[in-house]
Order: C-alpha cells, then structure tokens, then sequence
C-alpha cells in the first residue's frame, strides 16, 4: 500500500449498532474540541503546567503508537517512507494538524533519525489560545507525543519530539523535530521529562486526592463534646462528595465512640437544596438506626423552607429534634444524659449529676 492510498474515511468502520467505531480492531473515539478545551483548562488548574504537559504527551504518545499498530496490522506498505509518513497523515486524517515535512532521514544500522517540518491549524495551540491565552512555551504537548510515539514504533528505538516554534507563542507556525532520545540535549529536557514522569503524576494526584479529602473533613469536622455526644457543624452547601464522606465518618464516629447523641448544627448553613435536604435526612435516618438520636440546631429560615417542601422525608419521633442554637442542642442532650450544667460567672461550665426527682 502507498501513504497516498491511506484513507480514514474507508479506513473506519461504524457500528452504531453495537455503539462502536473500529479502525482494524481497535476501537477508536470522536469528541468535541470544546470538551478537550475544558479538560486542558481542568489539567492545568489542578497539575499544573509541567504535570498538565506530562499528561497530555503521554496520552498523545499512546495515540500514535497505538495508531501505527493498527495500520500496520491492517496494511503492507510499499515503501518504509511510506510507513513512516503515515503517522502525519493521520494527524490530518483525525482532524488534529495540517503537516508539512521538510526533511526526513533515518538509518537503523547507525541509530540517525531526523524527521522535522510545520504543522499548521494545530487544534492544541487553538485550544490553548482560546482557553488560556498566548503561552510563554510551545504548547503542542499531545502532537508531539504522538509523533514520538508513531516515531518509536517504527524505527523500534526511543525517539523524542519537541517543539522549537508554536503559534501559541506567537509564532508563525508550529515547528516539530523528531530525533533519538539520546541525540537530544538540554533544549528537550520539559518533553524528555513529559514522558517520563508517569510516577509523578500518579503522586500528585495521589496527594490532590488526600489533600480534597482532608479540606472535606476540616470543613465537616466532627467534634465529641461529651461523653456519648458528638457534634456535626456543617458549613456552605451539602454536596454528593462532602455528603458521602460526612456520612461515613459519622457513622463510624458514633460507633467508635458509643455515641448516644448527634448534634448537627446547621447554623453555617444559610440555603440549601433539595439534594442537599435529601443527604441531611440521609443521614439523620442511618444514624438513628445506629441508636443515635440525633438533635439538629440552628436552621434558618431559608433551610427551614427547604425541609417543609421536602417533609416526606423529614423523620418524626424520638430520633429527630431541633433547637435554635448548639447551647441548647447542647443542653437537652446532656440533660437527656442525666448530667446538670451550672453556669458560674467567669468560670465557665461546671457539670454535676442529675438530682433524683
């Protein structure tokens, strides 16, 4: 087969009916450029620039290689140059990037390789544009992994793409080289790094995902006031991450602990939806089968609102009550405990038990 034969269009098949798109037996995807600009935006914000270009390369870098063993799977070519310039025709072919080689030369005996050219309409620089505005650095992270790794595939050693000019820059055009890992020197050492760094990401990710669930517990903290009493303050709104890592924490706290009581204090609460009503009650229902009753203080008004419209699911009897304030949620649980507070000017609570009536 000749590179001038490559044609996605036939190359493709689509079957709807088992909600598929094949190319050979892989299995390929179509999304909007729309999604890839939010999660370049979302990549960036959470990992940062160099961990963002990690990721990015790194998936562009699966692409190709993965790309050159599905043609090669499919096809026998010719020529080995036509092998080779199959992996840029793919870019034009999958909607990516206009390329134009300039100069191609390689020798596996010896190790040369030298692939360089333009790419025009780079859908990454287009994205990065209208996402984040003009860069400081080429840009082009996913395009040139994928030229790496259709690169690798076919010479069968490491080759690294980078980058030396982006429109995203400023530039008139993006410009790629393709050489040996090896031939490289400190001008490739971000993309050497991009492609390398799998274990870094894994570890930044790994501390976002602990950082998230600490920011979750200091945020809903749960406090024991008292022996068999614990206390619940929950501020701003109730989402579905916070609501599920609220709950089980409170439910393994008054387990722990033996806890008779639950004050939920809701005074930092001002509005609240009715999905956040429905995790409230959620829980209020899974610790009274725990045997906690559980005391809810300092609703407002707008809260309040919200509970009446959705009361069908509001629990009634002896494991639900509400008070105005923490004090005297407080109170009533340690009077149900059988303990008297006395309040005793600039000496603060003093407790005492309970006098027989």
């Amino acid at each position: 087969m000749q590179l001038a034969d490559l044609n996605l269009a036939t190359a493709l098949e689509f079957a709807p009916q088992d909600g598929k798109l094949l190319l050979g037996q892989e299995r390929m995807l179509l999304f909007r450029q729309e999604a890839f600009s939010l999660l370049h935006q979302v990549l960036d914000a959470k990992l940062g620039t160099t961990l963002a270009r990690a990721a990015l390369m790194q998936f562009g870098y699966q692409c190709g290689y993965g790309d050159y063993d599905a043609l090669s799977t499919m096809y026998t070519w010719d020529k080995e140059v036509d092998r080779l310039g199959a992996g840029p025709r793919m870019h034009e072919w999958e909607g990516l990037v206009k390329v134009e080689p300039l100069e191609m030369s390689y020798d596996r005996a010896s190790g040369h390789f030298l692939f360089r050219g333009l790419w025009k309409n780079s859908y990454e620089a287009e994205v990065h544009l209208r996402s984040l505005g003009s860069a400081r650095e080429p840009v082009c992270y996913s395009l040139l992994g994928y030229a790496s790794g259709w690169g690798t595939a076919f010479f069968g050693a490491p080759l690294l793409a980078i980058e030396r000019e982006c429109i995203a820059c400023g530039d008139p055009h993006c410009s790629w080289e393709l050489r040996p890992v090896n031939s490289w020197g400190a001008e490739a050492a971000p993309w050497r790094e991009a492609l390398n760094s799998t274990e870094t990401i894994r570890d930044k990710l790994e501390l976002i995902t602990s950082q998230q669930r600490e920011i979750q517990e200091l945020s809903t903290p749960i406090i024991q006031v008292w022996d068999q009493v614990l206390a619940l303050p929950v501020v701003g709104r109730i989402s579905h991450t916070q609501a599920t890592s609220m709950t089980a924490r409170m439910l393994d706290a008054v387990t722990q602990k033996r806890a008779r009581y639950a004050l939920i204090d809701l005074t930092g609460v001002d509005t609240i939806d009715a999905s956040s009503a429905g995790h409230l009650m959620a829980l209020i229902r899974a610790l009274g089968l725990l045997g906690c009753t559980c005391f809810v203080c300092g609703i407002s008004p707008g809260v309040a609102t919200t509970l009446v419209a959705v009361g069908g699911d509001v629990p009634s009897g002896r494991g639900f009550r509400t008070f105005a304030t923490l004090h005297t949620a407080l109170a009533a649980a340690l009077e149900q405990l059988g303990v008297q507070v006395q309040l005793r000017a600039a000496a603060g609570l003093r407790s005492a038990p309970a006098r027989s009536r």
